[in-house]
């Protein structure tokens, strides 16, 4: 459990994202930490935007939520942004999806789950 010290903030996002997605369920720690393992792992190389690591972890992450029953906003759960990075034009994407709830109101789950990737052989995850 070393990797909930070094990356709380990742523990906690998780747990919102998929103990909110199906009321009536009980919370899975098992696979809440497997999900925890998988994104914080050296397999995506830090999910810096642009790379195959982040592109990884956002299918990821759409894959859990459709599992858990988390919907879609409107008809997909990405939503791109443009953005400066050392003087280059980037686009980054949110994930973003919606647990109904049982008047007019929601609950809306985004993910922040890229990250500064690899530096001097060091994978920061």
């Amino acid at each position: 459990m070393n990797f909930l010290k070094r990356r709380p903030y990742l523990f906690f996002l998780l747990i919102a994202i998929f103990a909110c997605s199906a009321p009536q369920a009980q919370l899975n720690t098992e696979q809440l930490i497997a999900d925890l393992e998988y994104l914080s792992s050296d397999e995506l190389g830090g999910r810096l935007v642009g790379t195959e690591g982040n592109e990884r972890a956002q299918f990821y992450i759409m894959q859990r939520f459709t599992e858990s029953g988390v919907q879609k906003l409107g008809d997909r759960y990405t939503r791109t942004f443009q953005f400066e990075r050392n003087g280059a034009q980037m686009e980054g994407v949110n994930i973003i999806g919606v647990v109904p709830g049982e008047s007019e109101s929601m609950i809306v789950l985004t993910a922040h789950f890229d990250h500064i990737g690899t530096r001097d052989s060091l994978i920061f995850n």
